[in-house]
């Protein structure tokens, strides 16, 4: 792996620590007992899903821009089903997160807690399978660039 290359990783490695953490917080709430009434409940997810929906954007403007790590493993390698996939990935882990975040502040009376971690669920789905890719691309490069590859 070039000495180029390893800022980017590193970037893209913090952001995705990043998105776990806020993550983690958003799922420990869903995982418990709605406490007081179901608006106070929302607006405490809502205020988790701000930061989560901050980085997942800053990410995917981070990995998919200029001198990202994308470009990068695109350039090197040509993993243009894999790349394709991903950059489908965070579309998908954005838009989920965006919603959430606007339906928690719009529909209080209209999702039940049931529904609420329902797509909390699939949003975290996206964003193990999106780490999951990040993590091959990654190897990928680093076999490509130390030769232990197929």
């Amino acid at each position: 792996m070039g000495e180029q290359e390893r800022p980017q990783i590193e970037r893209t490695t913090a952001e995705l620590e990043s998105i776990r953490t806020h993550f983690a917080a958003l799922e420990s709430t869903l995982d418990k007992s709605v406490t007081g009434t179901e608006a106070t409940w929302h607006r405490r997810l809502r205020r988790q899903l701000r930061p989560l929906v901050d980085c997942l954007g800053q990410h995917r403007a981070s990995a998919e821009g200029a001198g990202g790590v994308f470009g990068e493993v695109e350039v090197a390698q040509g993993h243009g089903h894999e790349l394709t996939t991903a950059r489908r990935l965070h579309r998908s882990a954005v838009r989920q997160a965006a919603e959430l975040f606007e339906a928690l502040g719009t529909a209080v009376g209209d999702l039940s807690p049931g529904e609420v971690r329902a797509r909390g669920r699939r949003l975290g789905s996206a964003i193990r399978r999106h780490h999951a890719l990040h993590a091959d691309l990654v190897l990928l490069e680093f076999d490509q660039d130390t030769g232990t590859g197929d």
